[in-house]
């Protein structure tokens, strides 16, 4: 009997370290598919940002996305690295966000 709940405990401790690790670390980063449908409209609303806060009448360009990530914060974090073009130059930009939806409907 001692020897079958010995071994219960095990299967049950292990699953739990299984899905931990499946899961990530709390609070740690998770790369998330460039592809991803959210990351593509993030990063729209990412080149309008940095549009708006350059405000020299240049539009830029995406390239491509370079990495993006999400955290699990007080809400959602994520981090994008993104490669732009504008007059005539290329430059990597970070970009985070958190709580991205809300801020954005706000707007």
């Amino acid at each position: 009997m001692k020897m079958q709940c010995s071994i219960a405990i095990a299967v049950v401790f292990g699953c739990i370290v299984v899905m931990q690790a499946e899961a990530g670390l709390t609070g740690g980063s998770k790369e998330v598919d460039v592809n991803d449908p959210e990351i593509k409209e993030l990063t729209a609303k990412s080149i309008a940002k940095i549009d708006a806060l350059m405000n020299d009448g240049h539009s830029h360009e995406l390239i491509r996305v370079v990495s993006a990530s999400k955290q699990v914060v007080s809400g959602l974090k994520y981090t994008l690295k993104i490669l732009v073009s504008g007059e005539g130059h290329q430059a990597v930009s970070d970009c985070s966000f958190i709580d991205i939806m809300q801020r954005f409907a706000r707007q």
